[in-house]
């Protein structure tokens, strides 16, 4: 599983398609609360994270979810995590790279990101964080993290950047995950 696709309806807006690119803890709570609020349960397609074909294949059959109100796109997605080497990083990096500038020019400027990004990776070792703290990344994963951030302004992609920390919980696979795993 990799991908939901629920259609929400807006104060503002009416059918607001919202995708969701990852299905670990924080994608599965996403689309579990948009199927909810939207009483319409989510449809969901599988991608092959290791090849970028499968997602740019999955991402082209979104077109068929498009609204004259835009599209939503959640990215909760990633493998990589604190002891993520520059070489798993750079291949995660290039897997969001290449699926966002595809969405971005399959759907004409229609399309918000909400990226779910990483506190602890772009703070890390920092304290007393508030908005005027510099971000000093100090291992390839928060160096990613910065990196996907710094995409979508340079894309000048509509966007809102959620700086998560420490979450934790159950995936949909049942596993434990996050900072209780590693205690």
């Amino acid at each position: 599983m990799g991908i939901s696709v629920t259609e929400i309806d807006s104060c503002n807006r009416k059918n607001i398609t919202c995708i969701v690119f990852g299905q670990g803890l924080i994608g599965c709570c996403v689309t579990n609360l948009l199927s909810i609020q939207s009483r319409t349960a989510a449809i969901e397609i599988d991608v092959d994270w290791s090849d970028v074909n499968s997602l740019l294949d999955a991402s082209s059959i979104l077109e068929i979810y498009r609204n004259n109100n835009g599209i939503e796109i959640v990215w909760s997605a990633g493998q990589g995590g604190f002891t993520a080497n520059s070489s798993e990083m750079d291949k995660e990096f290039y897997l969001y790279e290449k699926t966002i500038r595809f969405l971005k020019q399959k759907f004409e400027g229609s399309i918000t990101v909400n990226l779910v990004s990483s506190a602890g990776g772009l703070y890390e070792g920092q304290q007393y964080i508030d908005e005027y703290t510099e971000v000093k990344p100090r291992r390839p994963y928060g160096c990613s993290k910065l990196r996907q951030e710094e995409l979508l302004i340079m894309e000048g992609i509509p966007h809102r950047i959620y700086r998560v920390a420490s979450a934790y919980g159950i995936a949909r696979n049942k596993a434990r995950v996050g900072l209780i795993n590693a205690f």
